[in-house]
């Protein structure tokens, strides 16, 4: 459970495929070193296992911004969050390669209740809106290196209310979920968005819940109290660990498809999201479209099963849209009626079923799961319609109604010979309607002059709208094209002509290794990127090339593992290239010694591990060794510990390294409930600092029972 004690390490990306010998070895005899200390057998001083890897395909997400409005403040998630997010999941799902999109949704106005959850945007709403995009992207062959089999996942802020997520199932297209800095208790790396986006994009890779902690609707889950080991001790002991943030999970954390505390994911979830991920799996809503000619109603929404009650969205006319979505017949219909109310058409159809949210913030209130059903339909469209009706099992549940005009519409700018700079860019257009009905708009962006479109805004109401030039991919051949519905029947307009959208470069910035590290020769040293473009997404392969100004070409890759640096200093260049242009680069100095004899000793620092404990008095676990050390290991210095409160009992409160002291909780009257402390380490010798480890208790709710006789 301590990092400096345990024989973890990342294998070089290179190794990390096939079958695999990793042969250890413990107090070697190298060209520089022999053997300290002795012993008197070294029969036991090597170990060798085969590891064999297999191959996981692409996994590809776009992650949206989604910004609201509240009280004239506009709330938006921090861009770190979005990262964040990439990141957790990137370590923590068995995937080969994760590439991430990043764009930008503005859902409009916001409404709270009074106990500060948001009413709007709920995840229901945002859902249906990725989805309903989705489904226009396929319609009009959207890819621009976005595959159609991506998960589009929607993260709201959580500081002008909490909003609960949830994912469209069985397996869906869109997910949502809120981010925030709260800690849930226990999340202290400044944003839970992380491992929440992990757990809703998990639904939509196939995953159902581990019913504890108030989760339901999943399959049986192997291990007890949802943990992610079977056992809390002994060699079957399962722990999780977190290659970027150098952490130790122990078996008493929890799976992530749980609602628990300290999430992290099992065996039995990896194993699970690797089946689905190898076995490539695409619905029929990602097949590409069959075009026939006809119209069809695009209805969606969502319906709450608690309530009855349907959230629809803008109902739209899209043309040749036929072999998009299997319609499967069930309990609930799609009715077109005409003004005096005569059935045109009716289409009986089953609602995917939605995955219930995360945990609630705070934990312990009393939101309830979220487990709605949503509508995502494309029926053929019948003349005449006035009214559209979804009914279901008990009747009517929400109707549309229009006139039969149609609206008209006009693209105004940009209209054809425009470049596009700025951060946003502006969209306007005039419209009428003969009925007087309430119009809606979506506006769609072609970067090749109409070949293809992507939906880059939705339901706006009003004359124009300000894109974020982030969501508008570069291109010579630019168009947008403006759609106008009156809740059901529908125009369109694009630009005259071609406008231009200027390349803009990507960002770059080294993740591994740390600026100023000192390596031996032979040593393999683990080069590792964050490279990003507008257009592309996420840069790997030969996109991202490293060189030394000693040693030249390195190899190519967001990953890159070498051992054959020359002695010397080097000033490392990795080269980020979008293909279209756009160029960045980032630099690093490493200095490579003969032998580990010449490098510079650490400086004298506190270690204390595990850095987390999690007593369980339920599971009987109420006991936890604390390992100390010195980072120069050679160098003894002295600590002393002491804990923020009463109900940890320390076995040493002081001492030299390396040494041991033992935490034990000891319960001093407290109720149930969950509680946190600390333990800081100090030391006179150790300039770093001190070294805190958190420290956390669920005490259960006890109770007595009394003897009972009877005759």
């Amino acid at each position: 459970a301590t990092l400096n004690d345990a024989f973890l390490f990342e294998l070089p990306a290179d190794y990390r495929q096939g079958a695999v010998l990793l042969r250890a070895e413990v107090n070697p005899v190298t060209a520089w070193r022999g053997r300290n200390p002795l012993e008197t057998s070294y029969a036991n001083n090597t170990s060798s296992t085969w590891a064999t890897f297999e191959a996981v395909p692409n996994v590809n997400v776009v992650i949206y911004s989604v910004s609201y409005r509240l009280a004239g403040v506009t709330y938006a998630p921090p861009a770190g969050h979005l990262t964040q997010m990439a990141d957790w999941i990137r370590r923590a799902f068995p995937l080969s390669n994760l590439r991430v999109w990043n764009r930008s949704y503005a859902f409009g106005a916001a409404t709270r209740a009074a106990d500060g959850t948001l009413t709007q945007p709920n995840c229901g709403s945002v859902n249906s809106s990725l989805m309903v995009k989705k489904l226009w992207d396929i319609i009009f062959f959207w890819t621009n290196n976005v595959p159609i089999g991506a998960r589009y996942y929607g993260m709201v802020d959580d500081r002008g209310g909490f909003m609960r997520g949830c994912a469209i199932a069985i397996p869906g297209f869109s997910a949502s979920g809120p981010t925030g800095t709260g800690t849930f208790g226990w999340d202290l790396d400044g944003s839970y968005g992380d491992w929440y986006g992990g757990h809703e994009l998990a639904h939509d890779w196939g995953r159902q819940h581990a019913n504890f902690c108030g989760a339901v609707g999943g399959a049986a889950y192997p291990y007890p109290g949802g943990r992610i080991s079977p056992s809390l001790t002994g060699n079957n002991a399962l722990y999780g660990f977190d290659i970027r943030t150098r952490a130790i999970y122990g078996p008493n954390w929890n799976d992530v498809m749980t609602y628990c505390r300290n999430q992290w994911v099992s065996d039995f979830t990896y194993e699970g999201l690797m089946t689905f991920f190898q076995s490539n799996l695409v619905s029929a809503q990602a097949a590409q479209r069959v075009a026939d000619g006809n119209d069809y109603l695009l209805v969606a929404g969502s319906l709450d099963p608690h309530t009855g009650q349907a959230e629809l969205r803008p109902i739209f006319i899209v043309p040749d849209a036929g072999g998009i979505k299997a319609r499967i017949p069930g309990d609930y219909a799609i009715v077109l009626r005409d003004a005096a109310g005569g059935e045109l058409a009716r289409y009986p159809f089953t609602p995917t079923q939605g995955e219930g949210g995360g945990p609630d913030q705070p934990p312990g209130s009393d939101l309830r799961q979220v487990d709605l059903l949503f509508i995502t339909e494309l029926v053929p469209y019948a003349p005449d319609t006035a009214e559209v009706v979804i009914e279901g099992p008990g009747g009517p549940i929400a109707s549309v109604k229009a006139g039969l005009a149609a609206p008209s519409v006009t693209l105004l700018t940009p209209n054809g010979g425009e470049t596009l700079n700025g951060d946003t860019i502006t969209v306007t257009w005039t419209a009428s309607d003969a009925d007087g009905d309430p119009l809606t708009f979506n506006v769609q962006y072609s970067p090749d002059d109409g070949a293809t479109w992507e939906m880059v805004a939705q339901d706006i109401a009003g004359d124009s709208v300000a894109l974020d030039a982030g969501n508008v991919v570069s291109g010579a051949a630019g168009r947008f094209r403006v759609w106008v519905t009156d809740g059901i029947h529908t125009a369109h307009d694009e630009s005259d002509g071609a406008f231009t959208v200027p390349n803009r470069p990507p960002t770059v910035s080294i993740v591994s290794p740390e600026d100023g590290v000192t390596v031996s020769q032979g040593q393999t040293l683990a080069l590792e990127v964050e490279a990003y473009d507008v257009d592309t997404g996420a840069l790997s392969g030969d996109q991202v090339q490293w060189f030394s100004d000693l040693d030249g070409p390195l190899g190519a890759g967001a990953q890159l593992s070498i051992a054959t640096l020359r002695e010397g200093t080097h000033t490392l260049t990795v080269r980020a290239d979008d293909g279209l242009g756009g160029v960045a680069t980032a630099t690093v100095q490493v200095t490579v010694v003969r032998d580990l004899t010449q490098a510079p000793a650490p400086a004298d620092a506190l270690l204390a591990g595990p850095t987390t404990i999690l007593f369980d008095p339920a599971a009987g676990a109420v006991a936890q060794i604390i390992h100390v050390d010195n980072q120069n290991a050679g160098h003894a210095i002295a600590w002393e510990a002491v804990a923020s409160a009463a109900w940890i009992q320390l076995s040493a409160t002081a001492g030299t390294t390396p040494g041991d002291t033992t935490a034990t909780f000891v319960n001093t009257g407290l109720s149930a409930g969950l509680y946190t402390a600390t333990i800081t380490f100090t030391g006179p010798d150790a300039p770093a600092g001190d070294t805190v480890i958190y420290v956390q208790v669920d005490v259960p709710l006890y109770r007595a029972y009394l003897p009972l006789a009877g005759r």
